[in-house]
């Protein structure tokens, strides 16, 4: 398996597909099953430190399961309930409107909400709370308002009226991933009275020894993996200012953090052997608490069409594309359940995400494996990499490299 990983990644860094990446797998007792690590934090500087497994990287929405685990953790101390409406804790909710449509002249049509916003309905991406990215009503919508409806650029400069948009869907009606866990972050805050990367950084990664995670660039870190950006052409340019190295005002709880290759997989570790680190003993949610609410489907109360399916309503920083194409899946408490067997990989229940900067990871607690991929390159569902976590995958299980990018059978599709 390593001869097999390490001959893909490297080939993918010398023919210049891609300016670096970083990949790991690990079994339910720490142990790595495959860890490897190519390439260059810019493919436009030669001098460029190399990328190592302790490589400081934004990863995006890789963040919304920590700050899942954060707000699981005050629902184990009974500081918050899954039912409470949002109201509660974030008044201004009671303020926003969904949107129904537009006029002729290209307003917007919107009206109250039928239903109420509950805590659960935002850890399940059904509150309604949509991204611009992957919405075109909500680019419309901001862009009639003279808002900037690349959301997850400006969102990482904490203006907190970039948060404020039309729900696209009655909340508990509808799957629509968006902007949620960012709300999620807020309660964690009025519930704690801490900052979310104060509160993270204490109960999540001090524990767990966590030391290159967080909000900010740590001084003793070695140089970031820069963000990068595919032209049409195929080609990549790294963008300086893209390196996770921010101090926004306000801090979205859904894709704030910078983070490494050993540190998520070491928080990854935890969540798959039921909130408890299996070298270290560090506990961080009970047991029960991971397999309830983590590993258990918790958007019964609503369709999950749509779900692993994301649609790129701004080009530049999103494809279009599917994860897992083919196989039922639904939501939990932080991440996206399949429901079958993956014909080339993981086994039905397993749980997954991903980051835009095309970060992918999936936990299979039946095998007890986990896999995670890291690259910092836009836009998101890059077929260079999810051809090589697919490939990943494949060797995990033992199974059978693709033929060709995407065929079918794959973990992922994206269109002709």
């Amino acid at each position: 398996m390593e001869s097999r990983l390490d001959s893909a990644l490297e080939e993918a860094i010398t023919s210049k597909r891609l300016p670096g990446i970083a990949a790991i797998a690990l079994d339910k007792s720490g142990d790595v099953l495959y860890k490897g690590v190519y390439g260059k934090t810019s493919i436009s500087d030669p001098k460029a430190s190399a990328l190592t497994s302790s490589t400081p990287i934004p990863v995006w929405s890789c963040t919304k399961l920590v700050t899942s685990v954060a707000a699981l953790q005050l629902l184990e101390q009974g500081k918050l309930s899954l039912s409470d409406p949002v109201e509660k804790y974030i008044p201004i909710v009671k303020d926003i409107q969904v949107l129904d449509g537009f006029n002729d002249d290209g307003s917007p049509v919107l009206r109250a909400p039928k239903t109420e916003m509950t805590v659960l309905h935002l850890m399940t991406h059904t509150a309604g709370l949509s991204y611009p990215s992957f919405d075109q009503p909500t680019v419309q919508y901001q862009t009639h308002v003279k808002q900037n409806p690349a959301a997850a650029m400006t969102m990482v400069t904490g203006k907190m009226k970039d948060f404020f948009t039309p729900l696209a869907s009655d909340p508990g009606t509808k799957y629509t991933y968006g902007i949620n866990t960012d709300y999620l972050g807020f309660v964690v805050e009025a519930v704690s009275g801490m900052a979310i990367d104060d509160y993270i950084q204490q109960h999540i990664f001090d524990p767990l020894e966590m030391r290159h995670s967080g909000s900010h660039l740590k001084p003793e870190c070695s140089d970031p993996f820069i963000t990068h950006f595919r032209g049409e052409d195929a080609s990549l340019t790294a963008q300086p200012g893209f390196t996770g190295n921010t101090t926004p005002g306000v801090l979205a709880g859904g894709h704030y953090l910078t983070s490494t290759l050993d540190d998520y997989s070491t928080f990854l570790l935890t969540v798959l052997n039921n909130g408890t680190h299996p070298k270290t003993g560090v506990q961080i949610l009970k047991p029960d608490t991971v397999k309830d609410y983590i590993f258990t489907d918790q958007v019964k109360h609503c369709p999950t069409d749509g779900i692993g399916t994301l649609s790129g309503a701004i080009p530049f920083l999103s494809n279009t594309g599917t994860m897992l194409p083919g196989v039922k899946k639904t939501w939990s408490c932080g991440l996206m359940l399949n429901l079958d067997d993956h014909a080339n990989g993981r086994n039905a229940g397993s749980g997954a995400w991903a980051g835009l900067g095309n970060l992918y990871y999936f936990l299979d607690q039946k095998a007890g494996k986990l896999a995670f991929i890291m690259c910092a390159t836009l836009p998101f569902l890059d077929k260079e990499v999810l051809h090589l976590f697919d490939e990943l995958e494949r060797a995990l299980y033992d199974k059978g490299s693709a033929g060709s990018v995407g065929e079918k059978g794959s973990n992922f599709a994206l269109p002709a």
